[in-house]
């Protein structure tokens, strides 16, 4: 009897499945459903009259997210390809491979029902079980009213939680904090004997301070000051003093996969283009001949083995990029195969050695701007004695957290990190020095380090470990306290309109209501800021959510209804 019933009831959600979900014309739709809908009325019609009543009590209960429950069993993580953030959401980014999820994603984008009987919290928790692709998903929510203070939602909030690139917020406000918002990144050039004649006998130094912006054009700047100081020749080479921050560490957990992918892009105190390098792939004129392939730096610093195909037909083999590192070039192998008919393709990879190729790019651009320059590219350290011959001063901090924090990008965050450890416990900068100057800053400004575990300032790694009410405490500290309030405040994406979540909450409802960081790695979705309620309440919210499958798009539209809904709790 029980099974009786239940078939009807699938019978039921199958239906509901067909009209919910097809975009068809009427006559398709009553075509397609008409068997089943013959089958539910014939089923129906003996329930009536041959079933009897099922107590309630013997009802199987229905599985739910209840905010009362603090513990969850973990289950184990699907094997599944690594998707982190994209930078422009590149986040950065980290480019998550969005699997449809259609039933699922329908469900969550339809519209929150408000249940005034109901407290906020238990109105969150029924939006949360309003699709049962949820279950399963670890979900941690805190959310506080800035005007009150009081407590909105409280869901496993003080469990940790992976927090992919919300681990920024902590970063970038720790760095705005420690370096000030109009803190500059300097790159120098020195001589230790430049003769009136403009000669430097022996070789020119050049040293980075972590600049996590001196891209091709800051380069071309930086050889127009050298140029115009006079210098003409360089007898002894061009050596990079990269020693303000530590050798690269590559923790495996953060590295996993491949190292020559842009959003793993190594830091280094003297690094360009954000040690990345842009190539562009245009399909040859005739099947048969190799593709041609720019990229965006001079120099011999870059060799590329270009053995891809252009074909007439469609590709068998899709375009591929090796990446190996010898004698001080980095090398491209390209494979595969493009069509004719294809559009330029836009490839980005991680440099290896990142201060050589910088080094080895600007002494291309010196020779560029007529500066003679014998002898070859090392690394070494500015001697005592030599004198500064030029400087080139980065953007503003504050316009760098900007760029930080609306595309995600990795490589400002650990730029940032080292920069606040060598500010904060001396040269050379690690992440281990930048890690322990966030958790000073968070002790001295009450929001505790306790649940903030840390393995590097990007998000990359799941072994940082922090609380939904950590995020939140931070965010309330930053927007009541912090004399940095407004750089942090508007460097975080908005709501339907920049950065990362420029294609989300474009109802012109929700647009420009919402100033918050996301955070996307494999198997974690999480968005933490703020929101300005049509009763021009600021509400401080973070979601996170972790063991999700990959199933990023579900949680995102989950993220964006429990949004939607705090512009107006009912």
């Amino acid at each position: 009897m029980v099974h009786q019933k239940e078939n009807v009831a699938n019978v039921i959600a199958d239906i509901g499945i067909l009209f919910h979900s097809a975009e068809m014309e009427p006559m398709k739709i009553y075509q397609s459903t008409k068997p089943v809908l013959n089958l539910f009325l014939l089923i129906s019609i003996s329930l009536v009259f041959c079933l009897p009543a099922e107590s309630a009590a013997r009802r199987k209960p229905r599985r739910s997210y209840s905010h009362s429950v603090t513990k969850s069993k973990t289950r184990s993580k699907a094997k599944s390809k690594t998707n982190p953030e994209i930078n422009a959401d590149t986040n950065a980014v980290i480019n998550p491979e969005d699997r449809p999820i259609t039933n699922a994603v329908t469900q969550a984008k339809s519209k929150p029902v408000h249940n005034a009987n109901l407290p906020l919290q238990e109105q969150i928790v029924s939006i949360l079980n309003s699709s049962s692709a949820m279950r399963g998903i670890r979900t941690g929510i805190y959310i506080v009213s800035l005007k009150t203070g009081q407590v909105l939602a409280n869901l496993r909030g003080e469990e940790l939680f992976i927090p992919a690139s919300n681990q920024k917020l902590f970063t970038s406000a720790a760095a705005l904090a420690r370096l000030k918002p109009d803190y500059c990144f300097p790159t120098i050039i020195y001589a230790k004997n430049l003769s009136p004649m403009g000669v430097v006998s022996g070789p020119l130094y050049v040293k980075g301070f972590g600049d996590p912006f001196l891209v091709n054009e800051e380069l071309v700047n930086l050889a127009c000051q050298l140029k115009d100081t006079g210098v003409k020749k360089v007898t002894g080479g061009l050596i990079f003093d990269d020693s303000y921050f530590a050798s690269e560490e590559c923790p495996q957990e953060q590295q996993g996969g491949d190292p020559s992918l842009w959003y793993r892009a190594q830091s280094g105190a003297l690094s360009i283009n954000f040690n990345t390098i842009t190539f562009t792939i245009r399909p040859a004129s005739r099947a048969g001949q190799a593709p041609l392939i720019q990229w965006d730096t001079p120099g011999r610093a870059i060799k590329v083995i270009n053995k891809a195909v252009t074909i007439a037909g469609s590709p068998r083999k899709a375009l591929s990029i090796g990446r190996t590192f010898q004698n001080g070039i980095n090398s491209f192998t390209f494979g595969g195969q493009i069509s004719v008919r294809h559009n330029p393709v836009t490839i980005y990879r991680a440099i290896n050695v990142p201060s050589r190729y910088a080094a080895d790019t600007l002494k291309e651009m010196f020779i560029q701007k007529g500066i003679e320059i014998s002898g070859e590219v090392k690394s070494g350290i500015v001697p005592e004695g030599a004198k500064v011959v030029c400087q080139h001063q980065s953007k503003p901090l504050s316009d760098i957290v900007t760029s930080l924090n609306k595309v995600s990008n990795n490589f400002i965050a650990q730029q940032l990190l080292k920069a606040i450890g060598a500010k904060g416990r001396g040269a050379p900068g690690t992440s281990d020095k930048g890690i322990a100057v966030i958790r000073e800053f968070l002790d001295e400004t009450g929001v505790g380090a306790e649940n903030f575990l840390a393995k590097d300032g990007c998000g990359l790694s799941k072994k940082n470990l922090t609380s939904p009410k950590k995020i939140v405490d931070l965010l309330t500290y930053v927007q009541q306290k912090s004399e940095y309030q407004p750089e942090y405040f508007s460097s975080l994406p908005i709501g339907g309109v920049d950065g990362t979540l420029k294609k989300r909450m474009r109802n012109p409802k929700v647009q420009s209501r919402v100033h918050a960081k996301t955070g996307l790695v494999n198997g974690v979705s999480c968005l933490s800021g703020y929101v300005y309620s049509y009763r021009d309440e600021l509400i401080i919210f973070s979601i996170m959510m972790n063991n999700n499958k990959n199933q990023h798009q579900l949680c995102k539209a989950m993220q964006d209804r429990i949004v939607e809904f705090l512009l107006d709790p009912k």
